[in-house]
C-alpha cells in the first residue's frame, strides 16, 4: 500500500515559472547555506539522485485543464475567428509535499488533517511554508531564465489553496485522497479613500497629472525583500531607493534618508544585519513611503 503525504497546494490560472515536474527541497539545515553539505563532504541535498522517499520534501508542479493547441510556426498574423470566443486556459497546480514524513495509514493521515482543520494558525504555517518553497523555486527559475518579469507569488495570487493528503501517484497528478479548501483571510474594513487610491493613482498616471516616481518601484522591492527575509538585499535596495528619492524630490530630509540608507548598505556588505539594523531598514522604508504619499496627497489636493 502506498504511503500518504500531507501537502499544501496552490492553484493558479497562469504560469509561475517552473514547469511540470518534481523538485526536491533541501532539508532545513541546508537551506540558509547550500554549501554546508559540501563542506561536510556530503552530496548536495537538492540533487534527485541522492535522495529517496522519506528523505526530503518535494515541490510538485502539474498542469491540468484545457488542451493547448500544438505550436505551429507562423510568419504572418492571421484573422481571429469571432465565433471562437475566448479559449479556456490550463490550470497550474503547485504543491508543497511533506514527503520527508510519510504516513503509513489513511486513518493517521486523516487525523493529521483533522488537526489542521481545527487550527487556523497551523493552516497558516502550512500556507507560509508552501509559498516559501514555491517562491524559492520561482526565484531560481527567474535567475536561470534571465527573466526579470517572473515575480514571486502571494496568497492572494492563488485561485484556490488546499491542504490535504495524498499518495505519491495522486499528488503527481494533482489529485488527493482528502483535502480542505482554505478560504482567503478576511479583509479588514478599509477607509473609502484607501480603497479608491489605486484606481486614482492609475488615472493620475495615465493622464500625466501625477507620474509614478522611479523610486516608488524600488521602495516596493524593499517591501518584497523584507517579506522574504532577504535583509541584505532590502538594505541595498533601500539605499538605492532613498538616493533616487532625494534626486527626484530634493530636500534636506530626503538627503538625510539617503545618507542613512547608504550607511546601512555599507554594513550589509560587510556582515549580516542584526535585529536592530533590520528594524532600522523598516523604519527608513516607512519614512520614505510617507514622503511619497505626502507628495501624492499634496498634488491631488492642489
Amino acid at each position: 500500500m502506498e504511503p500518504f503525504f500531507l501537502f499544501a497546494q496552490f492553484e493558479f490560472t497562469h504560469g509561475v515559472g517552473p514547469g511540470p515536474g518534481r523538485y526536491l527541497v533541501a532539508p532545513d539545515r541546508d537551506r540558509d547555506d547550500p554549501g554546508a553539505s559540501l563542506a561536510r563532504g556530503e552530496p548536495h541535498r537538492t540533487l534527485g539522485t541522492t535522495l529517496g522517499t522519506g528523505q526530503a520534501d518535494v515541490l510538485v508542479v502539474a498542469v491540468h485543464g484545457a488542451n493547448r493547441a500544438p505550436f505551429r510556426l507562423r510568419r504572418k498574423a492571421r484573422p481571429a475567428d469571432p465565433a471562437a470566443g475566448v479559449e479556456e486556459v490550463p490550470v497550474l497546480l503547485a504543491a508543497y509535499v511533506e514527503a520527508s514524513t510519510p504516513i503509513g495509514q489513511a486513518d493517521a493521515a486523516r487525523r493529521r488533517l483533522d488537526e489542521i482543520a481545527g487550527d487556523e494558525a497551523l493552516q497558516q504555517r502550512w500556507i507560509d511554508e508552501g509559498l516559501d518553497v514555491l517562491n524559492r523555486a520561482i526565484r531560481a527559475y527567474r535567475a536561470g531564465a534571465g527573466d526579470p518579469y517572473l515575480l514571486e507569488v502571494a496568497r492572494r495570487d492563488a485561485r484556490v489553496v488546499r491542504i490535504g493528503y495524498a499518495t505519491t501517484t495522486q499528488v503527481a497528478d494533482g489529485r488527493w485522497t482528502e483535502a480542505l479548501e482554505i478560504p482567503p483571510p478576511p479583509g479588514g474594513r478599509q477607509r473609502r479613500a484607501r480603497v479608491l487610491a489605486p484606481a486614482e493613482a492609475v488615472a493620475d498616471a495615465m493622464t500625466g497629472r501625477l507620474p509614478v516616481l522611479e523610486c516608488e518601484d524600488l521602495l516596493l522591492r524593499v517591501h518584497l525583500d523584507l517579506d522574504h527575509r532577504r535583509w541584505r538585499a532590502a538594505a541595498l535596495q533601500l539605499a538605492a531607493a532613498a538616493a533616487l528619492l532625494a534626486t527626484e524630490l530634493p530636500g534636506d530630509d530626503r538627503a538625510e534618508l539617503a545618507e542613512a540608507g547608504a550607511a546601512l548598505a555599507r554594513v550589509a556588505c560587510e556582515r549580516p544585519l542584526d535585529d536592530a539594523e533590520i528594524e532600522e531598514v523598516e523604519a527608513l522604508l516607512h519614512r520614505a513611503r510617507r514622503v511619497v504619499e505626502h507628495r501624492r496627497a499634496t498634488l491631488v489636493r492642489g
